[in-house]
């Protein structure tokens, strides 16, 4: 068994991909895990590890903190399926670990894999979703491929039903930009540069518009005439997308509310949510959240476990506010009854269940509505103020804090990963961190309206 890991960073600073300087470029939410990838580059992952798709060896173990998934800050983009995990590195090498039942690793055989290994020798991968058993990619050259179960025609290739143990191209055309695959019912879904909409494999629920007596779509089919579609998220049994004027479109099962709308007209047809505008939505097993173009944050569909993160066990038939917050940034919730959320200022919010530690505040206790478990004020900046000393350092038990003409009023500690361990301090200039593991923390105090961050060596 692979011995367990843990790492310490010195700064920590959505599939999601942000422009702001946050500590994460990339969050990603499988089943019941998750994987993020940093600003410098590195991977990190926490959750259930059970089928490998922590990498963190056999049999797989959970993780309710963030551990490291590969080494090195060369990778571009990170990819949770299911049960798996998948990253893209900057030479365009595609690698994956976890659940390879029916080849959805694509290595060429069936067998349990726990390690980090590279699928294939390509060297020109730019996309890849995870879906329910089975993998879909894009290349550079603009070609769609997939590998993994095929008993529903997921591989697109007018073939049923023995599985695919390495890539294989799906069609010919190589036009494709987008593409997602959903975690609980065998179909891919793919957006070409022109904007159209197409998708292939289960039509369960009529999520391939296909009409409610069609069980399935062998080849990639157009599902409507529209040509402004901008993003595509498959969830359990329905579909949310946005087209290039940031409307929200769904369609598939409702029997939740994860449509977000009241059900009208025929199975399978994308009808609007209301009249408000989006930058990301995310779908997940019956229930889906999204980030309006305001930057509010709200949810809707199954709610029994309190999953919705708004504080009730109420199913929600239309999008509902979480909190007032404006400066909601990506969410995902691509997974059973959880969701992870990053804010503007580089903060990571976790909700919902938590069986496995996939909201990664080192407990498996669920919590009801959005709470920050990984907060980045650790920036370079706060680092070249002057007025604050601590002393000794490295310490054991005590820290000594100096302020220079100033009074504290208030002292937090961070551990290496951006964990809040310590709170509410009672300002003084001594204290005591006997409790802490050894390591690297920050200690992050208050004073006439400033703050400033410090870094020490717990013995």
């Amino acid at each position: 068994m692979k011995t367990k890991l843990f790492f310490t960073i010195a700064f920590l600073c959505t599939t999601i991909v942000t422009q702001s300087q946050t500590c994460f470029s990339n969050i990603s939410s499988g089943g019941w895990h998750v994987s993020a990838q940093k600003t410098d580059g590195s991977l990190i992952v926490w959750g259930s590890g059970i089928v490998g798709a922590l990498g963190n060896g056999e049999p797989g173990f959970d993780e309710p903190s963030p551990i490291p998934l590969a080494t090195g800050t060369n990778w571009l983009l990170l990819q949770s399926g299911k049960t798996n995990t998948f990253a893209i590195r900057n030479d365009h090498t595609l690698w994956g670990t976890g659940n390879n039942t029916y080849g959805a690793l694509g290595i060429g055989n069936n067998n349990a894999i726990y390690d980090w290994t590279q699928i294939g020798t390509a060297t020109n991968w730019a996309k890849v979703a995870g879906g329910s058993y089975f993998t879909i990619a894009l290349k550079t050259n603009g070609t769609l491929w997939g590998w993994g179960e095929n008993n529903d025609y997921q591989m697109g290739n007018n073939v049923c039903c023995g599985n695919q143990l390495t890539p294989i191209q799906i069609g010919t055309d190589t036009d494709w930009k987008e593409i997602d695959a959903s975690t609980f019912v065998s179909a891919g879904f793919a957006i070409k540069n022109n904007g159209t909409l197409w998708g292939w494999g289960s039509n369960a629920s009529g999520i391939l518009c296909a009409g409610g007596s069609v069980p399935n779509r062998p080849i990639p089919a157009q599902l409507n005439p529209d040509t402004d579609w901008k993003s595509v998220s498959a969830g359990g049994e329905h579909i949310l997308a946005l087209k290039t004027n940031n409307t929200l479109w769904s369609w598939g099962a409702y029997q939740y509310g994860q449509l977000g709308r009241d059900y009208t007209g025929t199975v399978g047809v994308p009808t609007q949510v209301g009249t408000s505008t989006w930058k990301q939505v995310t779908a997940g097993m019956s229930l889906s959240f999204g980030i309006k173009t305001d930057g509010t944050l709200w949810a809707w569909g199954k709610n029994d476990l309190g999953q919705l993160g708004n504080g009730n066990t109420t199913n929600q038939f239309a999008p509902v506010q979480l909190g007032t917050a404006t400066n909601w940034e990506s969410v995902s919730c691509g997974g059973y009854d959880f969701a992870i959320a990053l804010k503007t200022d580089g903060s990571l919010w976790t909700w919902g269940q938590n069986d496995f530690g996939q909201l990664a505040n080192g407990t498996t206790t669920p919590q009801l509505i959005p709470t920050m478990v990984i907060s980045c004020p650790l920036n370079t900046e706060n680092f070249t103020k002057q007025n604050v000393n601590i002393y000794p350092n490295p310490a054991k038990d005590i820290l000594n804090i100096k302020v220079e003409s100033s009074t504290i009023s208030s002292i937090s500690i961070y551990n290496s990963i951006g964990q809040l361990v310590l709170s509410n301090i009672k300002p003084s200039n001594t204290i005591t961190i006997s409790e802490l593991k050894a390591g690297a923390y920050f200690m992050i105090v208050n004073f006439n309206e400033q703050s400033e961050t410090i870094k020490f060596i717990k013995e």
